[in-house]
């Protein structure tokens, strides 16, 4: 599984669209395998999305999201998780331990 976070520093970025950014974590058998920093590309409607899908996301985990972003995302069959803050590998911990609640 790959797990997708956009980035503002070492937190969420609290606005996806925004992000110059994305963490990618590599999981198998519930344990970090990898994690990958990447440069998001030029941001145009659904750029985001399929850049993940293109990376083999199966997951965002998300603060701010708009509509648009999850009707994309639902269609490339990736989960989001959205409404989530806080630094991002406390986030990827949670989410391991299934103790990760969106808003």
């Amino acid at each position: 599984m790959k797990v997708a976070i956009p980035l503002d520093g070492d937190k969420i970025s609290l606005h996806f669209g925004r992000c110059s950014k994305f963490a990618l974590f590599e999981i198998e058998s519930n344990k970090i395998i990898s994690k990958e920093i990447v440069d998001v590309p030029h941001h145009k409607e659904g750029s985001f999305p399929q850049f993940l899908k293109d990376k083999g996301a199966d997951v965002v985990i998300a603060s701010g999201i708009g509509r648009k972003a999850l009707d994309f995302f639902s269609q490339l069959s990736i989960r989001v998780i959205s409404g989530v803050e806080g630094e991002v590998d406390k986030v990827i911990e949670k989410f391991l331990k299934g103790e990760l609640k969106g808003g």
